[in-house]
């Protein structure tokens, strides 16, 4: 996964016109908690303290940084299709948020942190 992330980071310092869709990653796999329809959305995005993800039905979300490092995992209950989470503690930058179901990785995302 690390390497991934690292891989995005090269991406975006090398290649300005690079944008989020551009680095809209999903698993192989058809996963039961992102049903037809459902897309992951981060919001507001770019945020300053706190923001909303929409996720499904997943059951795990990690905030990382763009070397990989997981700064923050919120375990999200049965049933809550989007969770609002205070980054406020986080530098100004770029993050990815990982979507999560059973520990296999779902959805991978970038979100930026402006102040």
């Amino acid at each position: 996964m690390s390497r991934y992330i690292t891989l995005f980071a090269l991406l975006l310092a090398f290649a300005p016109s690079v944008s989020a869709k551009d680095l809209v990653f999903a698993a192989s796999e058809d996963y039961t908690c992102l049903e037809s329809g459902d897309e992951p959305k981060a919001f507001p995005n770019p945020f300053k303290g706190k923001i909303t993800i929409n996720h499904g039905s997943c059951d795990k979300i990690e905030i990382c940084t763009l070397l990989g490092e997981v700064v923050r995992t919120v375990h999200i209950p049965l049933n809550d299709k989007s969770t609002q989470l205070d980054l406020s503690e986080l530098k100004k930058g770029v993050y990815f948020y990982v979507i999560k179901e059973n520990s296999n990785v779902v959805e991978t995302r970038r979100i930026v942190k402006s102040e």
